[in-house]
Parts: structure tokens; sequence; C-alpha cells
């Protein structure tokens, strides 16, 4: 008992200090650069544990709370003005890099119509049918000097084609899909000043192509599809090798073995998905070699033993 009364258990106040130290071991081992909330919740827990015979000086506890209210502010600020800068892009022309799955880097250029902030408050900039982050923009094109520099860029991609194995589809003059052609880009030659590929003696606009790879073809690739089988009235899956592409219209479909036909969305995403043949991935609770692409509802899915998922899951 000291003299003002007041009884000290020393063992209870041991047992709140060590209740403490595993508080602090706790947050701190969640996230070893404290946030602002977990700060308080730290400072609480030692002041409600704290030596009523010895306590502690808030003086230091005061000034790490303004560092924190004043980081927060620099981060809040910095988020806000990359946003505004994503924003400030829309109508402009852009060239941006991302590193896809396979370890390689598309390339994206074109015209930013729209911008959405993700739930983590990355933007993201809508180019065309793809969606980048503003992080990954590479250059950004005055409106007065695009016509010059877009020739430069298209004439650049153009000659990095040149030995590489492309599929496209050649459209007419109303922009309707004409011909499939697949093949490697020999040279590029001009017409009307517009840089050309010339695809076993075929000329292709560089916005025809669909997908560039070293040495991957479409025709020759075995593949599997759920198609319509006309003897027994309904659908099963087949498989066999690519032959052809016949395109009717907005229609495009794969010719399997010369008599089987399977729709699919755009020949991209089946080229993307037969890259992955014989690699290993990872998706959810499905991981392992991918054996075989199957074509189902027009899209393309990764057979992994058992499992089947589709391929535009993984970019």
């Amino acid at each position: 008992m000291s003299d003002s009364g007041l009884f000290y258990d020393i063992a209870a106040e041991t047992t709140k200090k060590e209740a403490a130290a595993k508080y602090t071991t706790s947050e701190t081992s969640k996230n070893s650069d404290l946030d602002k909330n977990a700060f308080l919740r730290l400072l609480m827990t030692q002041l409600q544990y704290q030596d009523p015979l010895n306590p502690m000086d808030n003086t230091e506890f005061v000034s790490q709370m303004a560092q924190f209210t004043s980081l927060e502010q620099m981060q809040n600020l910095n988020s806000t003005m990359t946003s505004s800068q994503a924003f400030s892009v829309i109508g402009r022309t852009v060239y941006a890099m991302s590193q896809n799955e396979l370890g390689g880097y598309d390339e994206t250029y074109g015209i930013v119509e729209s911008v959405t902030i993700k739930s983590d408050g990355t933007p993201y900039l809508k180019i065309g049918d793809k969606e980048v982050k503003f992080s990954e923009v590479k250059n950004v094109y005055d409106s007065n000097t695009n016509t010059s520099i877009d020739r430069n860029l298209v004439v650049s991609q153009a000659l990095g084609l040149i030995g590489k194995n492309v599929q496209a589809i050649t459209m007419d003059e109303d922009l309707n899909a004409k011909e499939f052609i697949e093949g490697k880009v020999d040279y590029v030659k001009f017409v009307d000043d517009v840089p050309m590929l010339s695809i076993n003696g075929k000329d292709v606009n560089t916005y025809e192509v669909l997908s560039v790879s070293d040495n991957l073809l479409l025709k020759g690739q075995t593949i599997s599809a759920n198609v319509y089988d006309k003897n027994v009235l309904n659908y099963v899956d087949v498989t066999g090798t690519v032959t052809g592409v016949k395109i009717d219209g907005d229609r495009i479909n794969l010719i399997i073995d010369d008599d089987k036909y399977a729709e699919v969305e755009n020949i991209g995403s089946v080229m993307n998905a037969l890259n992955y043949v014989g690699k290993e991935i990872k998706s959810g609770d499905i991981s392992g070699t991918v054996d075989s692409v199957i074509i189902r509802d027009k899209k393309p899915y990764l057979v992994v033993g058992d499992e089947e998922i589709l391929a535009s899951k993984l970019g």
C-alpha cells in the first residue's frame, strides 16, 4: 500500500505490459510501415497499460502523429494529382508498354477514350478495346504534332515486324472483313506513302494485324472445340488440326480438319491462348501445365488436367 492509498499490483501490471508488447508486435508484423489507424491503436493501448506511478511522456507521440497526418495528406495529394494527370490525356494519343503473363511486353498506341479509377485508386486508360495503367504510358503526343509522329510510329512498328509471323484479316474499302492472311513478314513496302507488310506476296496494313509471334502459326495447330454435329443434332467436343479460317461478315470461324467449323470472337485471343500450351500457369485454385486449348461459346479456354480456365483471365 502506498502513501497515497493506492495499491499497485506489480504482477498485474507486468501482465498488462506483456499484453501491450504482444499487441505492438502483432501490429508491426502485419505491416512494417504503420498507417495512421494502427498508430492510434498502438498509442491507445500503451496509454491504457501505462504505469500510473510513472506516466508516459506523450510529446513524442504527438510529434509522430503530426508526421503521420502530414504523410497521409501528401499521399492523398499525390493520388489526386495522378488521377488528374490521367484524366488530362483523354482525347490525346498515347503510347504505352505493359508486361504480359508470358514475360514479354505488349505495346498499345491510340487515343484515350476514357479513364477508370479502380478500387485500389489506380487510374486505367481505355484505348480501343484495351485497358492500360496510366503508369505504363511512355509517351503522350501533342495534338498539333500527331500526324507526323503517328506516321513515324506506324513506320517503326511495320519495320519491327519484318521476319515475324503475323495473323491478319484484311479489310475492304468499307472496312468489312475480307480475307485471313497468315505468314512471315518478308519486307515492308510503301503504297501511296503508307507502309504495307508483304506476307506471302500479299499486302497487309499494320492496323489489320491481329497477333504477332516469332514462330507460331495458327494453321497446323491442334485445337479442340465445342461444335454442332448435324449427325447427332447436338454440340460435341472435337479435336483436330486448324486448316484455315472462314470469314462470313462479322463471323470468324476456325476450320478444323477441313469440315468442322468453330466460331471465335477474334483470332488474337486464340493465338494468345495457344501461346500458353506447354507452360505452367496458376489462377485461383487451378495450377499446372496447359495441355491444350478448347473453344467454347466462341472463347478459348486453357485445359489443365481435368480443369478448364478462360484464357482471358490470364491477360
